[in-house]
């Protein structure tokens, strides 16, 4: 069954359904940041009817999205869009506010030079809106022949109608007036015409895509783009439920400067959660996640992600972000540490150094092999097992296998009591193991003093 629908739309006419209000953004989209440089090459390329990629609309879903107006378009107020755009909202606000004089800078095409026989590369241009200058008024553009842009779209009659103001103002009688016309239906034709008859193709939804699959189709179309994560997905579902998920995200960044400075992934906070309400970090069960899922589980994942971060900074010399092999190290740790850490009794020392001694046991081999990075199996493994620490008793043998890799090569098993290890010796409390390859990291036998990483150890591709 086919999940979407290929359609060339006129570029008039997706402009006048943004103006319109019929087209709109999901709230989820960041703001507008192109220059305005890079909207004078997009108007170039229509100019020249050259392709300019295509775009992705979604049918307006009143219980999943909060629909916000394109940047410099009339508000929503209240109204409610036919749909959103899911890609191509850079273009698109550059190309409502080129066409309909909108935004901070007004864009122009010196009619003059194309007359002249110069390319439209050399006849587009742009003035900020306060220094429009000798080009502002009717009379100064039909002094130097200069179209602004505003005209085509947003305003009654569109070029045709400015022409005809201009010769009325211009100098020029009988037959060089004639003349000046044949000139101006020339530049028309070469490449304003383009402009007004140019169309971009549109991929349309179905109504019954899953919030999965879009997340999915999104993330794959805007990998070297301004990429949509899952966190803004559920933001967006949240925002519509009285739940501010970007709010929340900075507060807690202000609370817990150690989160900040670490430069914690806001997707791995929701995998942890994910952990513990759905004991997977799969996309579609982050996807899953619920308001009272974030409001149950927030302040213990994020606590945990704090006290785990100061434990390795203190205690295991990652001293900075630079120096954790993978930030996903931290999925189970914020997920685990109210359970088997905030515990009374002398299991929670116990347990804290195992948890620093199955870091250490994973961790380096990620040092030596940076390119691999942890599998959700491993993690998801790695939190069923490490969840039972809260009932095992000291002598029992616990077995955590290291993160599988994403090149799917065995993973070596590690004892946490450090019994029977062939990959590595124990030399006490929370020390790492004796590494030998290429991240070597050699100790005293018997030492205490908290570890740190040797200043020789390549630094992890961040």
């Amino acid at each position: 069954m086919e999940t979407f629908q290929t359609n060339p739309i006129s570029l008039s006419h997706l402009l006048s359904s943004i103006h319109e209000r019929k087209l709109a953004l999901p709230d989820f989209q960041r703001d507008f940041v192109w220059d305005a440089g890079a909207t004078e090459e997009l108007i170039e390329s229509i100019a020249q009817s050259f392709p300019a990629g295509s775009l992705l609309f979604l049918p307006y879903r009143p219980n999943e999205f909060t629909p916000r107006e394109v940047a410099g378009a009339p508000a929503l107020n209240g109204l409610t869009p036919n749909e959103l755009v899911l890609d191509g909202q850079q273009r698109l606000t550059s190309l409502y506010q080129a066409f309909y004089g909108q935004g901070d800078h007004r864009y122009f095409i010196d009619l003059k030079k194309l007359i002249e026989g110069e390319d439209i590369q050399e006849a587009v241009f742009y003035r900020h809106r306060n220094r429009c200058g000798k080009y502002e008024t009717l009379g100064q553009q039909a002094e130097q022949l200069v179209l602004p842009l505003g005209t085509l779209f947003g305003t009654t009659g569109g070029f045709h109608s400015w022409r005809d103001e201009v010769l009325d103002l211009r100098a020029e009688q009988g037959e060089a007036r004639s003349v000046l016309r044949s000139q101006l239906r020339e530049a028309y034709e070469q490449s304003i015409r383009r402009i007004e008859d140019y169309r971009f193709p549109v991929v349309s939804l179905d109504q019954s895509t899953t919030l999965e699959a879009v997340c999915s189709i999104f993330e794959t179309l805007n990998r070297t783009g301004i990429r949509l994560s899952v966190f803004e997905l559920l933001a967006a579902r949240f925002y519509a439920k009285g739940l501010d998920l970007r709010k929340k995200w900075r507060e807690t960044q202000d609370a817990e400067a150690i989160i900040r400075d670490f430069d914690v992934d806001e997707y791995y906070v929701l995998q942890s959660i994910a952990l513990r309400a759905h004991s997977s970090v799969k996309r579609g069960d982050v996807l899953k996640l619920t308001v009272d899922h974030i409001q149950e589980h927030w302040e213990p994942v994020t606590r945990g992600y704090r006290l785990a971060l100061e434990m390795l900074r203190d205690e295991c010399g990652v001293k900075s972000a630079k120096w954790l092999p993978y930030g996903y190290f931290l999925v189970p740790m914020g997920a685990l540490w109210n359970d088997v850490i905030e515990i009374a009794g002398p299991k929670s020392g116990a347990n804290r150094e195992r948890l620093k001694r199955w870091f250490w046991c994973s961790g380096l081999p990620e040092l030596r092999q940076r390119s691999e990075h942890p599998s959700r199996q491993g993690l998801q493994r790695t939190f069923k097992v490490a969840f039972r620490w809260r009932t095992a008793g000291s002598h029992r043998r616990l077995l955590v296998r290291h993160h599988a890799s994403a090149r799917d090569h065995a993973p070596p098993a590690v004892d946490l009591q450090g019994r029977n290890s062939t990959r590595a010796e124990r030399h006490g409390p929370g020390l790492p193991p004796r590494v030998t390859a290429n991240a070597r990291l050699d100790g005293d036998q018997g030492s205490r003093r908290p570890p740190h990483l040797p200043a020789g150890l390549p630094e992890p591709d961040r």
